[in-house]
């Protein structure tokens, strides 16, 4: 630990910092309004040091997503649908609570689409699910079917 932050690491060859404190809520809130779409097909993110973390469905809440479907979102299969964003406005989110104990520090959040979808997120944390701290602004989903990454 570094000055009482959590954080663990430092990267081998460029010098900085590849980790730093631990959150238990992480999310991406929709920015824009709502506005036809497709479907959001998978949800991955990696720590500081670039390394997959897990995610289980029993993690995934939301709010405003329609077809939301936890268990597909994260089954690694880019042919099932986790959410689309048909009718999802501004604050609509999809939320990871990694529970008391488990915290992470996330440095990617990446969300595999299957079309033109309209939706923009910013990706935040929280400690408490009720004060939250942007660390991404303006991940924008909306150019086909792509992986769409947002890096901090």
């Amino acid at each position: 630990m570094i000055g009482g932050l959590g954080i663990s690491a430092l990267s081998g060859g460029g010098g900085g910092l590849v980790a730093g404190p631990l959150h238990r809520y992480w999310r991406s809130n929709k920015t824009n309004g709502a506005a036809g779409g497709n479907t959001h097909m998978e949800l991955s993110v990696k720590d500081g040091f670039g390394a997959a973390v897990t995610i289980t469905s029993g993690m995934l809440s939301q709010s405003g997503l329609s077809s939301f479907n936890a268990s597909q979102l994260v089954d690694g299969n880019n042919a099932t649908g986790g959410f689309n964003t048909d009718s999802a406005g501004i604050g609509s989110y999809l939320q990871i609570d990694f529970g008391a104990g488990n915290e992470k520090d996330l440095h990617s959040w990446n969300y595999r689409t299957n079309g033109a979808l309209t939706a923009i997120w910013d990706i935040e944390y929280s400690d408490d699910a009720m004060s939250w701290t942007k660390v991404y602004i303006g991940l924008n989903t909306g150019g086909g079917a792509a992986n769409y990454i947002a890096t901090w």
